[in-house]
């Protein structure tokens, strides 16, 4: 058998979900990795076919035709892809070279929001059984896609290779000096792009209410970074908010935050939410999208886009003691442990797409 993952490009070093996606059928199967656009990340060491695919979405059959092309000529058996784009030039070259479905990861929500994408699956994706990242996922995809729908639509939770985590955790003192962060103060830390999805102007009005002694540290880069950074000073956070800019697999540095904060306002799953939990670091979430799941209803959460609900939440947070800030990280973690490995979730892609569908042994 041999497997063709489809994806929008080479992964950057420190996304480790899809080499333990494709991990998941290395022992049954060969798999070729397949990605639309050329450009590799630095350090980029992997393999695979890489197409010149250009990224006007008005233009995609020539490489639908590209990935058909590659389908006969490594005998393809299994496609699996991620994201519409991907998806849907699986979905066009798998019906030319008579592979009946194609598996498509969709890890966010929101993706068949525009029409042309709804058209799109109407006409091309039939052949599609999608698979969301969270119930939330999944049930977006049903209520928005045409071609999706309750028979064809599957959940598998995102997983982490847990032993490889705690292995790669710095101790709090390097973490810190990693990031750039003072030693002697509490630290209030998030991770993710500086988009408004993320919430990150919502949590700086939040600090700004509470006249305690911590500070802030975001972990990432995006368009928002300047306006931000102009809030921070405005609310008078300039010596409080520290942002690190992009960090090479941030999540080694977890244990650098005392309280970690995820205040999306749009969420498909939350691995940053994830890997706060298995690090041992008690958290404060919205209930968007996922993280409901994430955190099944044991963590400190509030309505995403509720900045007085943060507020709350984080005053609750930081009130805890030592005592019961181990209690509240125990339990998230003891749950996360059994519901969110590699080992679970990539035995589930091998029970659905190696089994020809079976859905009966899905966890």
């Amino acid at each position: 058998m041999k497997l063709l993952h489809v994806l929008h490009s080479a992964p950057a070093a420190d996304y480790k979900l899809t080499g333990e996606i494709r991990s998941a059928f290395r022992a049954e199967c060969e798999v070729i990795e397949l990605y639309l656009y050329k450009e590799k990340p630095a350090h980029f060491k992997g393999e695979g076919i890489f197409l010149n695919s250009t990224r006007n979405s008005f233009a995609p059959l020539s490489s639908a035709k590209d990935i058909a092309a590659a389908i006969e000529h490594e005998g393809i058996t299994h496609i699996l892809s991620e994201r519409y784009k991907p998806s849907l030039l699986a979905a066009i070259a798998a019906s030319r070279t008579g592979i009946k479905e194609v598996y498509s990861i969709f890890h966010g929500l929101g993706e068949f929001d525009r029409l042309g994408r709804r058209i799109a699956a109407a006409f091309f994706m039939k052949n599609t059984r999608f698979i969301g990242v969270s119930d939330s996922v999944r049930n977006d995809l049903i209520k928005s896609c045409p071609a999706a729908k309750e028979h064809n639509s599957f959940t598998i939770l995102n997983g982490i290779d847990l032993a490889g985590f705690h292995r790669d955790l710095l101790s709090k003192e390097a973490a810190r000096a990693e990031l750039g962060l003072k030693t002697e103060r509490r630290i209030i830390g998030c991770v993710g792009r500086l988009v408004s999805l993320k919430g990150y102007d919502s949590l700086l009005t939040a600090v700004s209410r509470i006249p305690l002694d911590f500070d802030v540290a975001i972990v990432g880069e995006g368009r928002m970074m300047d306006e931000l950074k102009k809030m921070a000073a405005d609310l008078g956070l300039a010596e409080r908010v520290v942002f690190t800019g992009n960090v090479t697999e941030a999540a080694r540095c977890f244990k650098a935050f005392d309280y970690f904060a995820m205040p999306s306002r749009k969420e498909g799953f939350g691995l940053a939410a994830l890997e706060a939990i298995l690090a041992d670091v008690p958290i404060v979430s919205s209930d968007a999208g996922g993280l409901p799941e994430v955190l099944g209803g044991q963590g400190i959460m509030h309505k995403a886009g509720d900045t007085d609900g943060l507020t709350d939440g984080l005053k609750k947070l930081l009130s805890l003691d030592e005592s019961e800030l181990k209690t509240y990280t125990d339990g998230l973690k003891k749950r996360s442990e059994s519901m969110f490995s590699a080992d679970g979730m990539q035995q589930n892609y091998r029970n659905l797409i190696l089994g020809n569908g079976n859905t009966s042994e899905l966890s």
